[in-house]
């Protein structure tokens, strides 16, 4: 995604969150379901092209140091309200 390069994802957990509008998606419990989303994609030059700009930007909202900024966060506050120090 970062690269520019389409993403097709499980409808499932958490990955519509992490892929946003910027990712197609397909039912894990669909036989043929990721396939046809290949298969459509392939065939849409506009949706691939929307897709490569689209998956860029969302990867911006996602970085190590963003995620490491968050967890330190959430320890030192356990860490304040708790009676381990």
């Amino acid at each position: 995604m970062q690269c520019g390069c389409p993403v097709v994802l499980s409808d499932n957990s958490s990955l519509p969150e992490v892929g946003g509008r910027a990712a197609s998606y397909f039912d894990p419990f669909i036989q043929g379901s990721m396939y046809d989303v290949i298969a459509d994609l392939l065939n849409n030059t506009e949706r691939l092209k929307m897709m490569r700009t689209a998956g860029i930007e969302q990867a911006k909202l996602f970085s190590w140091d963003k995620t490491a900024a968050i967890h330190a966060s959430v320890y030192r506050h356990v860490l304040k309200n708790s009676s381990i120090q």
